[in-house]
């Protein structure tokens, strides 16, 4: 969910912010934003490629007989939990590259909207309120 977030804020921005983001339309799934992020030219490919490998992993567990994510698939050529060739549930440093590579394209939509929206990027350390356990939560409209 945090990067289907993330890709439809630098939908948000590139469409010129026409509404609160809140209220932007954010029913897109990781894949439909990675479409239109590609269709509009929109970030950097090693970031679009994450975007697209990380959709399809979702997508093979969440549409394909998860309870086999630790076996061979089930249906030939039908890839269960695997990112960019290697299995994540089974793999640590598959894991720990899938992490790596989120973080990364995480960062790279966020430096995207900062350059974009520069007041978006002050507002987001002063909007923040503080919780009794410290926890940050956004400033409500």
């Amino acid at each position: 969910m945090h990067l289907e977030r993330m890709a439809v804020g630098v939908l948000w921005v590139d469409d010129g912010r026409p509404v609160p983001l809140y209220e932007y339309p954010s029913t897109m799934t990781l894949g439909q934003a990675y479409h239109e992020v590609k269709k509009r030219g929109l970030l950097d490919d090693a970031t679009r490629t994450i975007l697209k490998a990380v959709a399809d992993l979702r997508n093979s567990v969440a549409h394909r007989h998860a309870i086999f994510v630790t076996a061979p698939a089930p249906i030939e050529r039908q890839a269960i939990g695997k990112y960019n060739g290697y299995q994540v549930f089974m793999d640590r440093q598959a894991l720990d590259e899938l992490t790596r590579d989120v973080d990364n394209a995480a960062q790279a939509m966020w430096d995207w909207i900062a350059a974009k929206a520069p007041d978006l990027a002050g507002q987001a350390g002063q909007g923040e309120q503080r919780d009794e356990a410290g926890g940050a939560h956004p400033t409500p409209p």
